[in-house]
C-alpha cells in the first residue's frame, strides 16, 4: 500500500469510509464539505472549489501495512477509550445502529505523507435507514468526523459537537444546519487571517 493510496472495497457500504479512516487513511478537506480520501474526491453539498492538490515529497513510498486493521477480530470494548464508548452508547440509546472499530498503525503525515508514529485509532460507526455517519479517534481526541444521508452526500465539516446534535435529531438536518457549519468555520478562518496580519513578526520572518 502507498503512501496516498487505498483501496476501497466496493462489496461494501458506504458506511466503511470510517473503517478505512480508523486504517490511517488520509484526509484532505476543502470549505464546501468535500473530502480527499488518497486520490479519491468526494464531493461535499453545493458548489466546491477546485481542490488544491498537495505536493507529495514522499512519492508511492512503501507504506508499512497497519499491524491490526478495522477487519480483525475485536470484541468492540477491550482497550477503546471511555469517550469513544460513551458516544456508541449514547447514539444505541437513540436507535441508530453502532459498531466499534480500532486498528493500529502509522497514519501518514498530513503534509509531506511521511509515516507517522504508530498508533491505535478507534472508528465509531452509525447507521440507520437512509442516514450514516462516522467519528474517529486516536486515543488523544476526535480526530475527524463524516455525516451523509440518502439526500445529502458526504460532509466532512462537523465537529463532535456537531455530531451529537446530529444524531439526536436522528440525521435529519436541515440546510440551514450546515450552511452554519460552514459559516461558522470561515468565520473562524478570516479570524486567524486577520490575527496573522497583527502578528509581529519573528527575527527571521524579518530578514530580507
Amino acid at each position: 500500500m502507498s503512501a496516498l493510496e487505498f483501496e476501497i472495497e466496493e462489496r461494501e457500504s458506504a458506511v466503511d469510509v470510517g473503517a478505512l479512516l480508523a486504517d490511517a487513511a488520509p484526509v484532505r478537506r476543502c470549505a464546501c464539505g468535500s473530502v480527499r480520501l488518497g486520490d479519491e474526491i468526494v464531493h461535499g453539498d453545493g458548489a466546491c472549489r477546485p481542490m488544491v492538490r498537495l505536493r507529495q515529497v514522499v512519492e508511492r513510498a512503501a507504506f508499512p501495512a497497519p499491524e491490526v486493521t478495522s477487519r480483525d477480530s475485536w470484541d468492540g470494548v477491550t482497550g477503546c477509550p471511555a469517550v469513544v464508548l460513551a458516544r456508541a452508547e449514547s447514539a444505541r440509546r437513540a436507535s441508530w445502529g453502532v459498531r466499534v472499530q480500532r486498528s493500529k498503525g502509522c497514519a501518514p503525515h498530513a503534509s509531506h505523507g511521511a509515516p507517522g508514529a504508530l498508533k491505535w485509532r478507534y472508528a465509531v460507526r452509525f447507521a440507520r435507514p437512509g442516514r450514516g455517519a462516522y467519528a474517529v479517534h486516536d486515543g488523544t481526541g476526535w480526530k475527524s468526523v463524516m455525516l451523509w444521508g440518502r439526500d445529502r452526500t458526504m460532509f466532512a465539516l462537523a465537529s463532535v459537537t456537531d455530531l451529537g446534535e446530529y444524531l439526536s435529531a436522528g440525521g435529519e438536518m436541515s440546510d440551514a444546519w450546515y450552511q452554519g457549519i460552514r459559516a461558522r468555520l470561515a468565520e473562524a478562518e478570516q479570524r486567524k487571517r486577520e490575527a496573522a496580519k497583527v502578528r509581529p513578526k519573528t527575527r527571521r520572518e524579518g530578514m530580507s
